[in-house]
């Protein structure tokens, strides 16, 4: 049960961090964490990068695909 918490807040936060510009923190509080670097921390577990390098990552994909 709280691992698929965990997953289910992480997905949100990939489809945040790759849909939009909101900054971290905002995300980080959409999606359940109160505080910005226990986020970050629980992202960085889940997914194995941190939340600025997941976007940077993801956009930098999406551009490269698009040419």
């Amino acid at each position: 049960p709280y691992k698929h918490q965990v997953n289910a807040r992480m997905e949100m936060a990939k489809a945040l961090l790759a849909g939009t510009n909101l900054p971290i923190a905002v995300i980080a509080t959409r999606v359940g964490y109160a505080q910005h670097p226990a986020f970050a921390a629980a992202f960085l577990r889940t997914t194995g990068t941190n939340p600025s390098k997941y976007r940077i990552a993801y956009h930098q994909a999406t551009a490269g695909g698009a040419r």
